[in-house]
């Protein structure tokens, strides 16, 4: 099974692929989630690493969602000035 996981400890979607998959000639093909491992740098010390990034991810998610919730905000706003001058 594969999809999004919500892991509660850094309250982020992890995502969950397959164990292994294999290309259209039958080998063995790395799955998303080992050409991500293998591609990893490291981000301070190596106890620290994953709590730096899931802060980094985290940080990145909530300043989009700012800013799309921001936009929506001032586009209901705009729209219910706009009606209020038809009344």
């Amino acid at each position: 099974m594969h999809g999004y996981n919500y892991n509660r400890r850094n309250a982020l979607p992890v995502l969950s692929l397959p164990a292994e998959s294999k290309d259209h000639r039958g080998k063995k093909a790395k799955t998303a989630a080992q050409k991500l491992r293998a591609d990893e740098r490291s981000l301070g010390c190596v106890h620290h690493d994953a709590e730096v990034k899931a802060s980094i991810v985290k940080f990145y998610i909530v300043t989009r969602l700012h800013f799309l919730v921001k936009g929506i905000n001032k586009a209901k706003e705009e729209r219910r000035k706009m009606l209020q001058h038809l009344k």
